[in-house]
């Protein structure tokens, strides 16, 4: 922190506080995310990792921009560059609602924040009006990714309990642990309606409240998510809510909305979240392309953006540092492919059939020499160094593109296995919340020992591989010894290597 002046406080959740802060070396103004003490806090640190990991891989002009992440007495802090409006205070300035146009100019940009988000297999999960910056000029930004994560695999279930209630997708509600980005398009539909009217479009006071605002705009849940209801614990003894008769929610737009913004919520508001467009598709709507809006507005948007960063120069030196990192793990890659394809021409000389490897093979991964020849299952070069590599105390060897490849006795490496998993986890805090509008901002309805509870409850448990225990130099594949001069006349036969 002793590069930055502190302001004052912005705002305070159950994970910490933000800062608004002066960087002393450029002046430019920052907000600084300062967690609690996240080594003592598992739950703290989980959420904060996850935040940290997510807005690594996330550079876009419609995403909050992570300029530095560092550490300081068991704390951890993110410095973001500082929007200090949201589209929640555009909501409070004009309660009736915002016109058309503007709430178009808002969306058009949540959907590309989310369209990057969701092409990189990560889902945002907390979509809502205070999580979505917007500058004075009209540049929007999609911020707090403390419930964001990655992509579940093929029979992966998530925790159900994310996302602030009142923009919570039906499957959410039901408690399904297996969704997917369609979560993030019906919290969006729920934000055009509010955009337009000045009001949440299902302000449910519980869950089963939701449903009923839910059920009484659309009609009755797809059976699948009936299915799902009555098999969950949470809601042993409770019945769905039953209505008489259905208040379709376009009766409650106002006059001046034209059909398409209608026909564009009826999309994402679709009850089976199969039927749910994709942000591409959404941005292709009639909506968006009339009149040549989305093409004007780029141009439109590139210029506001260049304009705000010419006066944010960490921005620009974030962005640098991005750019760098991203073409030093693109020139990993190629010397990695490059080295394959070395390695398939030296097969295909030598046994005349390429080698298979995995295009993904991890530069950490100890390098095995070629393959030998066994007599009685013993080695002949067994007690001597591969003549490919240096005997170095070590025992580090460089490749024909100076990348270091660690290795083990060739005994070692020929047997070991090796296992790679990732995880994702972590998050942050919720916004601070004032005054009049405590209730519209209480978030997920959670204090921070019932989310703890849910989040042990209900994520998946992820277990990292151990490092591998160190091998003895006797082989268990061990063979019967051979003789000096058996092993000088079969040796004889073997092709140089």
């Amino acid at each position: 922190m002793e590069k930055y002046e502190n302001l004052g406080p912005v705002g305070e959740g159950s994970y910490g506080m933000v800062l608004k802060c002066r960087h002393k070396e450029t002046q430019q103004i920052v907000a600084v995310k300062k967690f609690l003490e996240s080594e003592e806090d598992k739950m703290v640190k989980k959420i904060a990792m996850r935040e940290v990991r997510m807005l690594k891989q996330l550079r876009h002009e419609n995403l909050v921009n992570l300029i530095e992440v560092f550490r300081k007495k068991k704390r951890l802090y993110l410095v973001f560059e500082f929007v200090d409006h949201t589209v929640l205070d555009e909501l409070e300035r004009y309660p009736s609602g915002l016109d058309e146009h503007f709430t178009k100019k808002i969306i058009w940009q949540v959907l590309r924040g989310i369209e990057f988000c969701h092409l990189h297999n990560i889902i945002h999960r907390d979509i809502k009006p205070e999580n979505i910056l917007i500058s004075k000029s009209g540049v929007v930004k999609l911020c707090d990714f403390g419930f964001a994560r990655l992509m579940a695999q093929p029979g992966e279930a998530y925790t159900d309990y994310v996302a602030t209630r009142w923009y919570r997708a039906p499957e959410l509600l039901v408690g399904d642990t297996k969704y997917g980005r369609a979560v993030d398009i019906w919290a969006v539909g729920s934000l055009v309606s509010e955009l337009l009217t000045g009001e949440p479009l299902f302000p449910g006071e519980s869950d089963i409240d939701q449903l009923y605002h839910i059920i009484k705009c659309f009609g009755n849940l797809i059976a699948r998510h009936r299915e799902i209801f009555y098999k969950n614990p949470l809601f042993v003894g409770m019945k769905l809510p039953e209505v008489r008769s259905i208040d379709p929610f376009a009766d409650r737009m106002p006059p001046k909305c034209s059909k398409d913004v209608i026909n564009v919520m009826e999309k994402m508001l679709a009850l089976d979240a199969d039927a749910r467009p994709t942000c591409s598709e959404i941005l292709k709507h009639r909506w968006f392309t009339q009149d040549g809006f989305d093409e004007l507005f780029v141009q439109e948007l590139r210029a506001m953006i260049l304009r705000e960063n010419e006066k944010k120069p960490l921005n620009r030196l974030s962005a640098k540092l991005a750019e760098e990192n991203a073409a030093k793990k693109r020139m990993k890659k190629e010397a990695i492919q490059q080295q394959l394809r070395k390695d398939d021409e030296y097969d295909m000389k030598s046994t005349g059939s390429p080698g298979k490897h995995d295009p993904r093979v991890d530069l950490s991964m100890p390098a095995i020499s070629p393959h030998r020849p066994l007599i009685n299952g013993a080695s002949p070069t067994r007690g001597t160094v591969d003549q490919g590599l240096k005997p170095k105390g070590t025992k580090q060897a460089k490749g024909t593109h100076g990348l270091d490849f660690s290795f083990k006795s060739e005994k070692t490496a020929l047997h070991d296995k090796y296992t790679h998993g990732k995880s994702i986890s972590g998050g942050t805090e919720q916004k601070h919340r004032k005054g009049s509008v405590e209730d519209r901002r209480e978030s997920n309805g959670l204090s921070l020992p019932e989310l703890r509870k849910n989040e042990a409850g209900g994520t998946t448990k992820h277990t990292s591989s151990k490092p591998g225990k160190k091998y003895s130099n006797k082989s268990p594949f061990e063979s019967p010894r051979v003789s000096d001069s058996q092993l000088s006349l079969e040796k004889q036969s073997f092709p140089s290597v």
